[in-house]
């Protein structure tokens, strides 16, 4: 049971008075770590470590690698940076963890003010950019390119690829039929991101490929946030990390009528009714391809491209077993154990 002052009461979540029924319980908490014990009564039985440690504040200086490597922490969440150093590390490497993370890179355009309020326009920037050789040469090395909107482990992610195709014959028509042909006359417009490894490239292809010039700024993440919140610019980027693992946390939450986080602006009544189908589906498979027929509005009309899919990074102990985050980079405790002679 849950005491019902929790969120009032600090008193309940101290040593002695915190009332759980999973694998362990809380024996120690200080400003730097929280002590949890193996609660004998689990139901799946006592678990295999008794003791274990959470810092929450590493000392002064380290870095969650350096601590690692310092004997510190047997498991730790590290940075994307750190990560692909230490997947090439002769010993390091076999101690990191990737597991897919709940989350996607995409780039959106106000579809409210012109020109991105002419689909033909989002059709020439979605096909006329190698999104996928992109992400492969420019991004992270260890992320890979979208399939849709919604990330692999997320239930609701489809079989079926509608991720951006790359067809520069189809793009050039669909320009030439938004009345900019080769891009001749294309008004001008500034790609607006927190900083992205793919923004350069983005840029350097669009005029390259589809004869527009595009110009770039980079701001501060708090600015940038307040920007979109309350009047989105012509064409941005953003990352999104689920709240909850399901697909209507990609499609409904971000793409809605009305959502505070539709930075598109975008509304479109086919759109709609496939959600309000998907999460009134009586079956698993009705509601699949119901997202399916949402994510395929997505493709056609471009409000956003999905361009990649991120992963969570750890390291873990040599002979530490069980440590690996489910797909929302959580680690279950109950399931770690030593091997022997660890």
């Amino acid at each position: 049971m849950v005491p019902p002052d929790i969120d009032t009461n600090p008193g309940v979540l101290q040593p002695g008075s915190f009332v759980g029924s999973g694998a362990y319980v809380l024996s120690g908490l200080t400003d730097t770590e929280t002590t949890l014990t193996a609660n004998p009564h689990y139901w799946a039985g006592r678990p295999a470590i008794t003791t274990i440690h959470l810092l929450s504040q590493l000392p002064s200086g380290q870095s969650p690698v350096d601590a690692f490597q310092a004997g510190s922490l047997d498991y730790t969440p590290i940075s994307s940076g750190d990560a692909t150093w230490i997947a090439y590390d002769k010993t390091l490497g076999p101690q990191l963890r990737i597991e897919p993370s709940p989350s996607v890179e995409y780039y959106g355009f106000n579809t409210t003010q012109p020109p991105f309020d002419n689909v033909h326009v989002r059709r020439a920037f979605e096909l006329g950019i190698d999104w996928k050789r992109i992400v492969t040469l420019m991004g992270n090395p260890l992320v890979v390119p979208a399939t849709g909107m919604v990330p692999t482990g997320v239930p609701g992610h489809s079989a079926t690829d509608f991720g951006p195709k790359f067809d520069l014959a189809a793009a050039k028509s669909e320009l030439a039929a938004a009345g900019y042909p080769n891009g001749t006359g294309f008004p001008k417009i500034t790609l607006v991101t927190p900083g992205s490894s793919l923004d350069d490239a983005i840029v350097a292809q669009l005029h390259t490929n589809l004869g527009i010039d595009v110009s770039y700024e980079a701001l501060d993440w708090s600015i940038y946030n307040q920007q979109l919140l309350t009047n989105p610019p012509a064409f941005w980027e953003m990352d999104w990390v689920a709240d909850y693992p399901g697909a209507n946390d990609f499609l409904g939450i971000l793409l809605g009528d009305g959502q505070t986080n539709n930075f598109a602006r975008w509304s479109n009544a086919d759109f709609e009714s496939a959600l309000s189908e998907a999460l009134s589906a009586p079956d698993a498979a009705s509601m699949q391809a119901a997202f399916d027929k949402a994510q395929s509005i997505v493709q056609d009309q471009a409000p956003v491209i999905p361009v990649d899919y991120g992963a969570g990074y750890a390291l873990a102990a040599k002979g530490l077993l069980g440590a690996l985050p489910n797909s929302q980079g959580l680690v279950r405790y109950a399931g770690l154990s030593w091997a022997a002679g660890a």
